[in-house]
């Protein structure tokens, strides 16, 4: 379940409502003497319509299990601080079972404002599937010196699309193109829109109310929508931070309408020109207004831009709404974003450096990286709004460092017991997703990391309880070195580039937020 603040505890209870006699329901109470008496319907949950006891075991997507089942429980692990539902059921033989079933796995604890009595609360509902999108803008094979995506792709689970969906896009190729790609983002729409694929047709809204407790005027009761969790490193952070942009700007086409994925990107895409050449004055004065043709809504044009039908003149609220699904991005995590890219033509996406829909933000920052075309996009925390929780943290080292998938400094030095700057970062990025995510996890993958002492052993924390990072903190010492680099990146591609007198880009000032460009 997702770790709201508020501590709680999961009871089980009968209902005597006529429409619900002999059912049980899984009660969510806050640890606090105001709410043991407290009768809201969305405190409530009905398992007795979703569990089925089956040849001596619990199966969710049942139904009734009360009815044979016997010791009916719910208890909270130790070690993994999940509910579990408990139960003695006989198999088909006459023997008993004493089965398990993890709630965390199907249910969720969800945290939210009342304007009405002007408090938080909480309430218990379907838990969201989860969809994962990786983007490494590297052109690393998958080798012994993977990048942090393709490690994280790696303990990611991917074993059961009903709970989560993970896909990787990487530029894996060693061809010139890719080098080249590597080098300039070439050919960043295509990577754009093929995560926007993925995501169009794997994307599932919420569901209709179902199984809530129906009593004192209940409020509407249905399972979120998908959970989509974005990652990046480079070029691929920039590309997932566009993706997210583009998201809120034009949400997601239905399932199948691929023809239209270009049009919507050339939109989202427009709509930066249509923010930076917001109509002045003098402008205004031969302005028009003409009725759009995606909905009844007069928009105001210039006299030489009456061909509505360019995306430059579409306003991508009214393509959303008329052929769109609405969509959140709720986690975005990046290594290092390569500031906008593009070698001699420089892209600036709108809502990358800021974006309003994205619930979750992480960034891990290269300190010492020095080259003019790796100075970070950095977040504008100037816009940051109370409903977003976003952290940025810098680490030590250049931008291998903290993405990973370059060779020891070390000539000759073995891989396995090198020290991994890379791996710090890593383990911070996935402590940051167990704590602000549903991401599921991989436990034979992970045990391996923990074995390669890659990641620290598992640790869990109760709601309300700070994050104990002491797991990690021994690990995280055998990884620092005393060098301000551990890898080389010795592509004579990125060599040319800080030669040739191209664009790149400089900070303008301690204050300034946002990056600008010059010429070396």
């Amino acid at each position: 379940m997702s770790r709201p603040k508020k501590d709680f505890d999961l009871e089980l209870t009968p209902c005597n409502d006529q429409s619900t006699t002999g059912h049980l329901f899984v009660k969510v109470v806050e640890k606090n003497a105001q709410s043991r008496n407290d009768t809201r319907a969305d405190m409530y949950f009905n398992l007795s319509t979703v569990v089925g006891a089956d040849n001596g075991s619990l199966r969710w997507g049942g139904s009734g299990f009360e009815k044979t089942a016997r010791d009916i429980r719910i208890s909270r692990d130790r070690t993994t601080q999940n509910w579990v539902l408990e139960a003695s059921v006989e198999d088909a033989l006459g023997q008993t079972k004493h089965p398990k079933l993890i709630l965390d796995d199907y249910l969720d604890v969800v945290e939210y404002y009342n304007p009405t009595t002007q408090s938080r609360r909480l309430t218990i509902a379907l838990a969201p599937r989860t969809l994962v999108l990786c983007f490494d803008g590297t052109s690393r094979q998958f080798s012994s010196r993977n990048t942090n995506i393709v490690k994280l792709m790696e303990i990611l689970k991917k074993d059961d699309p009903s709970k989560q969906e993970a896909s990787i896009l990487p530029n894996w190729s060693l061809n010139i193109a890719a080098k080249v790609d590597e080098a300039t983002a070439w050919y960043l729409y295509q990577h754009i829109m093929d995560g926007y694929k993925f995501l169009m047709q794997t994307y599932q809204g919420s569901s209709a109310p179902i199984y809530r407790f129906d009593f004192i005027n209940p409020p509407p009761a249905s399972s979120a929508g998908d959970q989509i969790v974005i990652f990046g490193y480079s070029r691929g952070a920039y590309t997932a931070r566009a993706l997210a942009g583009m998201i809120h700007s034009v949400g997601l086409l239905p399932k199948n309408n691929r023809e239209q994925i270009a049009f919507a990107y050339n939109i989202y895409r427009a709509s930066a020109d249509r923010e930076q050449t917001k109509p002045t004055t003098e402008r205004k004065k031969g302005m028009y207004e003409k009725k759009s043709i995606f909905c009844g809504h007069h928009v105001s044009i210039l006299p030489g831009d009456q061909d509505l039908s360019r995306p430059e003149n579409i306003d991508p609220a009214d393509f959303k709404r008329t052929f769109c699904r609405d969509a959140k991005v709720h986690f975005v995590g990046v290594w290092d974003t390569v500031g906008s890219v593009g070698a001699f033509r420089r892209k600036k996406l709108p809502h990358v450096s800021y974006n309003p829909s994205v619930s979750v933000f992480r960034q891990a920052l290269a300190l010492d990286e020095n080259r003019g075309n790796f100075i970070p996009s950095v977040w504008d925390h100037a816009r940051t709004n109370e409903s977003q929780n976003v952290l940025e943290v810098w680490f030590k080292g250049g931008h291998s460092d903290v993405g990973g998938g370059k060779q020891s400094i070390k000539e000759g030095q073995d891989p396995e017991q090198a020290p991994q700057l890379s791996d710090i970062s890593l383990r911070w990025m996935v402590r940051e997703c167990k704590e602000h995510t549903r991401v599921r996890f991989d436990p034979t993958s992970m045990g391996n990391y923990c074995r390669s002492r890659t990641l620290g052993e598992s640790y869990f924390r109760k709601p309300g309880e700070e994050q104990n990072k002491s797991a990690d903190h021994d690990l995280d010492l055998e990884d620092i070195t005393p060098e301000t680099y551990s890898m080389l990146d010795k592509s004579l591609m990125w060599k040319l580039l800080e030669w040739l007198p191209l664009p790149k880009p400089s900070q303008a000032g301690n204050l300034r937020l946002e990056t600008v460009y010059r010429y070396a």
